[in-house]
């Protein structure tokens, strides 16, 4: 159990330094990673829009981070309960296995996406769209 949760902890400051880097990346630089398929296709995907909502997170607006981009903002408290939940499953027994209500929740998360990444690209709803 200790060697699992040390591992857990490892990978997540490994994360959370990956995470600041790329904030403070961001901060003094105009560059960001562009989105692979709206470069390619011109269209929105269900995650552009990610990096402006977190950086507006991190300043702790709210408004701004939803704005940005709905569906993720929307999605991500939920799936990071849900992410700890499992993680702490995995400290205590060594695997993870979703429950049926789990997996409902992720596919109801996974079809809620999918379906925000096609309506934002619908011309009567490019309100979703990401501000340029």
């Amino acid at each position: 159990m200790k060697k699992r949760f040390l591992h857990i902890v490892i990978y997540l400051i490994g994360l959370m330094t990956c995470s600041v880097a790329y904030i403070v990346w961001c901060h003094i630089s105009t560059l960001r990673i562009p989105c692979l398929f709206h470069s390619l296709t011109g269209l929105y995907c269900s995650g552009c829009g990610v990096t402006r909502m977190c950086l507006a997170l991190v300043n702790l607006d709210f408004k701004t981070a939803f704005y940005h981009n709905r569906a993720v903002f929307i999605c991500l408290p939920i799936g990071l309960l849900l992410g700890i939940k499992l993680l702490i499953q995995y400290v205590k027994t060594g695997s993870v296995k979703l429950s049926l209500r789990q997996t409902q929740l992720l596919w109801i998360m996974i079809v809620f996406l999918i379906a925000f990444g096609i309506l934002r690209n619908i011309p009567q709803f490019y309100d979703l769209r990401p501000p340029i």
